[in-house]
C-alpha cells in the first residue's frame, strides 16, 4: 500500500507486514501495535487499518478483531483515536457510517497533517454505495491529500 509522503520509518513499518498482520499470534500482534505507536501516529493507524480490514482470503473472527482493537486503543489517548473508534467498530461489526458522517470525520482528521492511515480507516468505514456518497467521500479525501501535500506533510 503506497501512501503519499510517507516517512521512511512509516514505509519500512508498513512493508514489514502489509497484508500479513499476525491476527492469530497475540504476542506478535501486540509487538506490531506497540511498534506502530512508537514510530508515528500514521504507523499506528496503519496497524489499526490492518486490524479492521483483513485482506481478502484472510478469516479473522470479530471477537479477535475486537480484542486487537482494544489492545491497539489502550496504548494512546490521542484525539484521533476518538475520531476513528466508531469507524473501526463499523469496519469490524457494521453498519457502515453514513457518507455524511464519514465526510465530517474525514474533515476532522484533515486537521492532523499527514495522517493518511487514519483517513483511510474513516474512508473505508463510510457508506459509498451511492454515486453521491462515493463522490463526496472521494472529493473530501482528495481535497485533504492536496492540502497535506501543499504543506509538505509527511
Amino acid at each position: 500500500m503506497a501512501i503519499p509522503n510517507n516517512s521512511p520509518a512509516d514505509e519500512a513499518f508498513i512493508s514489514s507486514f502489509d497484508a500479513d498482520f499476525p491476527y492469530e499470534d497475540p504476542a506478535a500482534a501486540t509487538k506490531l501495535i506497540l511498534k506502530g505507536w512508537q514510530i508515528s501516529l500514521n504507523a499506528a493507524f496503519f496497524a489499526l487499518h490492518e486490524i479492521c480490514r483483513p485482506p481478502r482470503g484472510v478469516s479473522v473472527s470479530r471477537e479477535r478483531q475486537q480484542h486487537l482493537l482494544d489492545e491497539w486503543a489502550r496504548h494512546s489517548d490521542h484525539p484521533l483515536k476518538d475520531l476513528c473508534s466508531p469507524c473501526a467498530q463499523a469496519l469490524i461489526a457494521g453498519p457502515l457510517l453514513s457518507f455524511q458522517e464519514g465526510v465530517r470525520l474525514m474533515r476532522g482528521i484533515g486537521q492532523y497533517e499527514g495522517q493518511y492511515n487514519a483517513l483511510a480507516v474513516v474512508y473505508f468505514a463510510s457508506d459509498c454505495s451511492t454515486p453521491e456518497g462515493e463522490g463526496q467521500l472521494e472529493q473530501t479525501r482528495q481535497a485533504i491529500y492536496r492540502k497535506w501535500n501543499s504543506s509538505g506533510a509527511v
